[in-house]
């Protein structure tokens, strides 16, 4: 089984810290497009290290990946916040709606 080289895992140390800059720039397209790509990269390496027989190899990569986590915890935070604010802004669109539509009935109608 081939380990991922130094390379491979510079390049998603890449995409991981630009996916947090987009987040902190709240990039929101930017993010989705990013995360994607690293989403598949990083569950390819997770396969690799479940099947990983040698334990040196195994322990290498854990230990790289555990280093790609850094950023995930605040990555996941902003995301979680996001997540909150866009269901609070539908929250709020709802019951415009359905004040609109009180409103809207409320209203005398035109005879035909």
């Amino acid at each position: 089984m081939s380990v991922p080289d130094n390379d491979f895992f510079q390049q998603l140390a890449q995409m991981n810290q630009a996916m947090l800059e987009a987040l902190r720039q709240e990039e929101w397209t930017l993010f989705s497009t990013l995360s994607s790509p690293y989403i598949d990269a990083i569950q390819k390496v997770l396969a690799q290290a479940q099947q990983e027989t040698a334990a040196e190899k195994k322990k290498a990569l854990l230990k790289r990946l555990h280093a790609l986590q850094k950023n995930d915890d605040e990555i996941a935070q902003r995301v979680a916040a996001r997540q909150a604010s866009l269901k609070m802004q539908m929250s709020k669109l709802h019951q415009g709606k359905a004040c609109c539509q009180q409103y809207a009935a409320q209203m005398p109608r035109p005879f035909d």
